[in-house]
């Protein structure tokens, strides 16, 4: 009798890499798009025929970015964070993923806040989506590790996630002061929480389970 190892290939992460390089192109273009989003308030409060424009400003605004270190802090994070998720669940489901997070936030941020709506951009609300999904699915997942003072230091995800999340809490109730400079759009960054959870639970849960069951996928995932 012989036996096969069973490989798990490593995917190239197109989808992750494909709307890095939209929001790149687009970055220059970050004035004349920026009124896009005024679409969105036009559409639910004036004429409802307009919502098919509506909906193509609540995805447009996810690839905009205030300048090269807002777009910078998206998508660093993004590429890592993004791959090892196309990886597990696949291409074509981390695009649903991507757009079913990115227009749930835009969509929590104009219940809360539909005043403001005019101008948000950048794809923070995904980034803060994906991490969730990590941190659910392997929350013990090593970041970086190294020797120092005679011991192992290592952060894991769900370090980053609580250090984000108390960050983003602190920043919300804590500087009232300064709301009026505070340009962070916090409810896009809450709604692709939310988003991200109710996708985890009833969609991406069994497909990171099964894939972490593969020799890559324990790898990654460890």
């Amino acid at each position: 009798m012989s036996t096969t190892s069973t490989k798990t290939a490593v995917r190239v992460p197109w989808t992750t890499l494909a709307i890095i390089w939209i929001c790149i192109i687009v970055l220059p273009f970050r004035a004349p798009l920026s009124i896009v989003p005024a679409f969105v308030t036009y559409a639910f409060t004036e004429h409802w025929a307009s919502i098919p424009l509506a909906m193509a400003s609540l995805v447009a605004y996810m690839f905009q970015h205030e300048g090269f270190q807002h777009m910078a802090y998206n998508i660093v994070p993004f590429l890592l964070l993004g791959a090892a998720l196309e990886e597990a669940i696949g291409h074509r489901n981390f695009a649903l993923f991507v757009l079913a997070t990115g227009i749930g936030a835009g969509l929590v941020q104009y219940l809360v806040m539909p005043e403001e709506i005019l101008g948000i951009v950048g794809l923070s609300g995904v980034v803060i989506g994906t991490l969730v999904v990590i941190t659910l699915a392997a929350p013990n997942c090593t970041l970086f590790s190294f020797p120092a003072f005679g011991r192992e230091i290592s952060a894991r995800v769900y370090h980053l996630t609580l250090f984000i999340l108390a960050k983003q809490l602190y920043s919300f109730f804590g500087a009232d002061e300064s709301r009026g400079l505070d340009l962070t759009a916090y409810w896009v960054h809450f709604g692709g929480a939310v988003v991200a959870v109710t996708l985890w639970y009833f969609w991406l849960r069994t497909k990171i389970e099964a894939y972490k069951n593969t020799p890559r996928g324990a790898r990654l995932f460890a």
